[in-house]
């Protein structure tokens, strides 16, 4: 069966997210980003046909890192991004869900570590709780990808395209995904060594 998000598209309505200034961020208020991402779920945009598939992600997604960056709120970002990574990176169901978690990873642990207060800020802005949960999801990518891979390859080719040989695509998207989980993994490890730091200390 095709998942939904690759045969259903509605026009996200970018004025439908509240700015970070009016979500609540005390704790009983953890939670308030499940609305955005069901949204966000329901509302993925389809890959421009003119464009690869990563091509088409990165540019869906963009508005979101800009959203997700107003302010300068990166407790609201760790957030998102952890909630994202529950949401997704256990079972993805499409490239689309796989690309853009991949990509928040990336985007969320490389702002952590190139931010000017670091990696050290970086934890206590977001707990050491969330960054582990973090750590280990990305732990799991090489896995996750190639599982993605092979489920998007299948449910395009099952699509009302019809039938069409997707692999050199997925090869292409495979050597795209493996650059970033290196690049991921580069963080990963500068972020576990902060831990380890700061738990020495």
């Amino acid at each position: 069966m095709v998942h939904e998000s690759l045969t259903h598209h509605t026009p996200i309505a970018r004025d439908s997210f509240p700015l970070p200034s009016q979500i609540p961020t005390d704790e009983d208020s953890k939670w308030i980003l499940q609305p955005c991402a069901d949204l966000l779920e329901a509302q993925l945009p389809p890959i421009p046909e003119s464009d690869s598939a990563v091509e088409g992600d990165a540019a869906a997604f963009m508005w979101l890192r800009r959203w997700l960056a107003l302010e300068g709120n990166r407790v609201l970002y760790y957030k998102w991004l952890d909630h994202a990574l529950k949401l997704y990176i256990e079972d993805p169901t499409s490239h689309r869900q796989y690309a853009m978690v991949t990509s928040l990873i990336a985007q969320g642990l490389a702002s952590i570590r190139e931010d000017g207060s670091n990696v050290r800020e970086g934890l206590k802005q977001c707990g050491k709780e969330d960054l582990e949960r973090m750590v280990a999801a990305v732990e799991k990518l090489e896995v996750t990808k190639l599982k993605s891979i092979a489920r998007y390859q299948v449910a395009r080719s099952q699509s009302v395209c019809g039938v069409q040989d997707f692999s050199s695509e997925c090869d292409e998207l495979q050597k795209s995904l493996s650059s970033l989980t290196e690049k991921v993994n580069t963080s990963v490890e500068d972020v576990r060594a902060e831990m380890a730091d700061l738990s020495s200390a």
